[in-house]
This record gives structure tokens, C-alpha cells and sequence, in this order.
């Protein structure tokens, strides 16, 4: 699935007057997306949300459908890399 520039956007957008107004979640994302992102099954992404050592972020709830913060899931992404560093 391709997406446009504005996929991987910065986390932040322009406010009045030209002022930076941070976005500290991001885009949010479907479980398409999350799979896509992360290249784990929907299956997995779920299981790992309860894991015990950096477990993925639960998503953000709008009456039945689930979105996940875009800056959420690349910090997760993020602390994976850090403790694979940690190890070796």
C-alpha cells in the first residue's frame, strides 16, 4: 500500500500566526497500518501488547474502532532496537 509525503509526517503541524504547535501523537493509524509499519501479524501486534518487556501500545479507542498513535508505535519500534543493542 503506498502512501503520500504526508505518511511519514513530522509530529508537529503550523498553528496561527506561523507558530509550531506539537502533535504528540502523530497520525493515527489503522491495524492495516500498524501491520504495514511494523511488518508483524495482527495476531502478534495483539499478543504483544502484553508483553513484559517493552509491550506494544494499546490503541486509542473511538466506539468500536481502534487507531494507534503513529509517534507511539516508532518509539516502540525505537526501544526494540535499544534493547537488541543492550544484548549484544
Amino acid at each position: 500500500m503506498e502512501r503520500g509525503n504526508d505518511y511519514h509526517r513530522k509530529p508537529f503541524s503550523d498553528g496561527p500566526g506561523g507558530l509550531r504547535i506539537i502533535d504528540p501523537v502523530g497520525r493515527l493509524l489503522t491495524i492495516n497500518d500498524v501491520v504495514e509499519e511494523v511488518r508483524l501479524s495482527r495476531a502478534m501486534i495483539y499478543r504483544s501488547m502484553n508483553a513484559r518487556d517493552n509491550p506494544f501500545p494499546k490503541p486509542i479507542k473511538f466506539g468500536k474502532a481502534s487507531r494507534w498513535s503513529f509517534v507511539e508505535v516508532v518509539e516502540w519500534k525505537k526501544r526494540a532496537v535499544a534493547m537488541r543493542e543492550n544484548l549484544a
